[in-house]
C-alpha cells in the first residue's frame, strides 16, 4: 500500500487513544520497511500433491458446472490439488474475524469442500463508491481479488466476480 492508501485505511479504524497523522505514517513505515526487510521469493510452479478423492472430483464438477451456467467462468475448467506454500501471492487485507469463521468451519468435512471450491462465498454487499485519485488514478475497493471489470456495450464498466 502507498503510504496514502495506509492513512486513508487507518483513519477508518479506531484507535485507543486515537491515532495521530505522525503516528500513523510511523507505523505505515514500520510495516513497509517489514515487507521491504523480507527476503525475496522466487515463485515456482506449483507442485500438485495428489489426485482429487471421488467426493473432491465430485465436488468440483458441480462448481465447475455452477460456474459455466451463471457465465462468470474466465479461466480454463480444472482443478488441481497443490501446496500453496510455494505460491507467491499479495494480500493487502486480513479480516482476523473471518479467518477464525473459516477456521471453524474447515472441521466439517462437507463444509471444507464447499469452501475450498466457493460455494456460498458469493458476495452480495454493496461495493463502496470509488475514490478518485487524480485526474488518472481511481482507487475501487474490491471485497476480493475475484472481481474483474467488464465492458458494457454501453460503454459503462461494471465489476462482477469471477470463479
Amino acid at each position: 500500500m502507498s503510504e496514502f492508501e495506509a492513512i486513508q485505511a487507518l483513519n477508518n479504524c479506531i484507535f485507543d487513544p486515537p491515532l495521530t497523522k505522525r503516528n500513523a505514517v510511523a507505523l505505515w513505515r514500520e510495516y513497509r520497511d517489514r515487507v521491504h526487510a523480507l527476503a525475496p521469493r522466487n515463485p515456482v510452479a506449483p507442485l500438485i500433491v495428489s489426485p482429487l478423492t471421488e467426493a473432491q472430483h465430485q465436488a468440483a464438477q458441480r462448481q465447475l458446472a455452477n460456474v459455466i451456467v451463471l457465465g462468470k467462468s474466465c479461466f480454463a475448467p480444472e482443478v488441481i490439488k497443490i501446496d500453496p506454500s510455494g505460491l507467491i501471492a499479495k494480500q493487502l487485507f486480513v479480516v482476523t474475524e473471518r479467518s477464525e469463521q473459516y477456521c471453524e468451519r474447515m472441521n466439517n468435512a462437507d463444509e471444507q469442500q464447499n469452501l475450498l471450491f466457493g460455494m456460498g462465498l458469493n458476495f452480495s454487499g454493496q461495493l463502496p463508491a470509488p475514490r478518485c485519485i487524480g485526474p488518472n488514478l481511481t482507487i475501487i475497493d474490491l471485497p476480493h481479488d475475484e472481481f474483474t471489470a467488464k465492458f458494457l456495450p454501453n460503454g459503462q464498466i461494471v465489476w462482477a466476480e469471477r470463479d
